[in-house]
Formats: structure tokens, sequence, C-alpha cells
């Protein structure tokens, strides 16, 4: 969280959390992803990582059997990322951009 208080900026943070109704707070993905990258410890695991998926997008997509298909998120969960414009449901690229690694999370919403 400091980090994207002294990067962007209480202004920036602002916008953005009325653009997607996500505040900068430990509980969302944007800021999990964030410490997850910038921690030195994972940076083996995180060169290996293709794309993020939610629980329950992994549960659909084992139990459909459609292994080949990319499932789509909900838009409950797409919210969830904190990359999600609430007001018309897409993805804020600013918010999305903040970390270039966290763009493998960005899916179609449904």
């Amino acid at each position: 969280l400091i980090f994207l208080y002294s990067n962007l900026g209480p202004e920036k943070l602002e916008a953005m959390y009325q653009r997607t109704g996500a505040p900068i707070h430990p509980s969302y993905a944007l800021p999990q992803l964030l410490a997850f990258y910038r921690n030195v410890d994972n940076q083996t695991l995180a060169t290996r990582i293709d794309k993020w998926k939610t629980i329950s997008s992994i549960c659909v997509h084992r139990w459909s059997g459609k292994l080949q298909l990319q499932m789509p998120i909900s838009y409950s969960e797409a919210s969830w990322t904190g990359m999600l414009r609430f007001r018309d449901c897409h993805w804020d690229d600013e918010a999305a951009h903040i970390f270039e690694t966290c763009q493998g999370i960005v899916q179609h919403a449904q």
C-alpha cells in the first residue's frame, strides 16, 4: 500500500477509487498482486506464472470439462480485482496498467 500511495499519490488513488469502487486495501487483488510481484522471494515463481484465475473460475473450468477454453470471471470477481469500472463494467486501463504483470488477470468478465 505504501508503494501505491508514494508512487501514485492520494489524488490518483481517489480517482481510481471513484472509477472502480474498490478502495486501495489489502483485501483487494490489485494490492495483493503488487505485493506478490514486488517481493524478491517470489521472483522465481513469478516468472513462471502465465495467468491468474479466481477460485470459482477454476472450479467452473474443471467442472465444465472445457479445459482448453478461457473461462470468464463474473462482474463481482472482476470488481474484486480493483481494475473494473463499476459504472460501465469495463476494465480500467489506468488501474490495470499500474503494474504491467497484473494485465494477466484481465479477462472477459461476464
